[in-house]
C-alpha cells in the first residue's frame, strides 16, 4: 500500500530526527575524547601541581635546561621558567602560591618564591649527616600553617625542617626505599608517605607505623580524610581518622598510574594507558565515588604513540573547581573538560563486594 504525501513527509522528518540525534552523540563523544587544551613542550614532563588559584599550573621536566615552566591555564602560555641544578622528583606549592619547593635527585630540596624565582632555602637529604651519602629528596611537602617542610628521600628517611631558618627539626627513618609520595594528614600531627607500604609518621612521638594490607608504589590522592590508593587490581578508599576501608574498587580492566579525587571527593579519575605488551588502549574513567558507577570515558585509542592525547597518563590531576583535568603524556600537557556529569551514560557498578 503506497503512503500518501503527508505520511511520507512525516517518515522523512522522524529518520531526519534520528540522524540529526546520532550526529549530536558523535559530536558530543568526539568532543569530549578532545583536550580543550594541549601545551607541547621541548622536553619530557616528570610531573605537574596546579596552583590553588586552579589559572596556573607547574609543569615540571626532566632537563637541567628548561627546569620548571609556569603555564596559564586558559591560554597555555607559558608565563615563567625557573632552572632546577638537577633533575626534578616532585614538586609542593604552599596555599597562597607563593612558595614552591622542588625535591631533586641531587640530594636537596629548594624552596623559591613563585612571583620573584629567588631561591629561599635549600634542604640538603644527607644520609646521617654532611660527611655521609646523601640521597635524593624523591617527595616534599609543606605543612599546613606554611611553617615547616618535609622530605621524603630515597633511602627512607623522612627530615622536617623549619622553612624560615632552614633548619633540621625532627628526622626519622622508614624501612622501605624510594618513596612516590609525601603528605600531611588532616589532623596535622601526623605525616604519611607511600613506597611499597604507606608509612604514618606521629611528630608528638617521633614514631612511625605501617599499614601492610595497603600495597602500592603508586602515589595516592588525599582530599580531607579520604585517601584513594591504586593496587593494580583493586582501588581502596580510606578513612584517615579511622584507618577505616570505606570501599573497594575493581580496577582489573585498567593498567594506570596515576589517580585522583576530585577536590570534594565525588568523583575519582583514572588515568589513561597504553599496554606494554598488548598495545590496548585502556580509557581514562571518571567514577563516582560514592557509587562506583563508571559516569564518563576519555577514549585512548590502541596503539597510540606517547605525547599524543591518547596515550599514557604519567600524571593527572583535577583542577580546584572539579570542572576539568589535567594530564601528562611524555612531553606534552592536556586539560580535559570534564562537562556535565549527571547527563553522561552510566556504566556497571566498579565496588568489589
Amino acid at each position: 500500500m503506497l503512503q500518501t504525501p503527508n505520511k511520507q513527509k512525516t517518515c522523512l522528518l522522524k529518520y531526519i530526527s534520528v540522524c540529526l540525534m546520532m550526529s549530536f552523540f558523535a559530536l558530543e563523544t568526539w568532543s569530549q575524547n578532545k583536550p580543550i587544551l594541549s601545551i607541547e613542550l621541548p622536553t619530557d614532563v616528570r610531573t605537574a601541581t596546579i596552583l590553588h588559584s586552579g589559572k596556573e599550573f607547574l609543569a615540571g621536566t626532566s632537563s637541567l635546561e628548561h627546569g620548571i615552566y609556569r603555564i596559564d591555564a586558559q591560554t597555555g602560555e607559558i608565563t615563567r621558567q625557573y632552572k632546577q641544578t638537577s633533575d626534578l622528583c616532585n614538586i609542593a606549592i604552599t596555599q597562597d602560591d607563593k612558595l614552591a619547593m622542588s625535591g631533586t635527585m641531587s640530594h636537596s630540596a629548594f624552596v623559591f618564591d613563585l612571583e620573584s624565582g629567588e631561591t629561599i632555602n635549600a634542604f640538603w637529604t644527607y644520609g646521617n649527616g654532611p660527611t655521609e651519602p646523601s640521597f635524593p629528596a624523591k617527595a616534599v611537602c609543606f605543612s599546613p600553617d606554611e611553617k615547616y617542610a618535609v622530605t621524603a628521600d630515597y633511602h627512607g628517611k623522612l627530615r622536617r625542617w623549619d622553612l624560615e631558618t632552614g633548619k633540621l627539626v625532627q628526622e626519622v627513618v622508614f624501612p622501605h626505599n624510594d618513596p612516590t609520595y609525601v603528605t600531611y594528614l588532616p589532623n596535622g600531627y601526623e605525616v604519611m608517605t607511600t613506597t611499597y607500604y604507606p608509612y604514618i609518621w606521629n611528630l608528638k612521638t617521633n614514631e612511625v607505623r605501617q599499614y601492610p594490607e595497603i600495597e602500592s608504589w603508586y602515589p595516592p590522592s588525599l582530599v580531607g580524610n579520604k585517601l584513594l590508593f591504586y593496587l593494580g587490581k583493586t582501588m581502596q578508599l580510606w578513612d584517615t581518622e579511622s584507618w577505616a576501608l570505606l570501599k573497594e574498587y575493581d580496577s582489573s580492566e585498567y593498567t594506570t598510574k596515576s589517580v585522583a579525587l576530585s577536590p570534594v571527593g565525588d568523583n575519582i579519575l583514572v588515568g589513561g594507558a597504553i599496554g606494554s605488551t598488548t598495545n590496548k588502549g585502556y580509557d581514562r574513567r571518571i567514577i563516582k565515588t560514592d557509587t562506583g558507577v563508571l559516569a564518563r570515558t576519555y577514549q585512548v585509542r590502541s596503539g597510540a604513540s606517547l605525547g599524543s592525547p591518547e596515550s599514557e597518563d604519567r600524571v593527572v590531576r583535577f583542577f580546584p573547581d572539579g570542572k576539568k583535568f589535567l594530564t601528562v603524556n611524555g612531553n606534552t600537557v592536556h586539560i580535559w573538560d570534564i562537562k556535565d556529569l549527571t547527563s553522561a551514560v552510566h556504566g556497571s557498578e566498579a565496588i568489589k563486594p
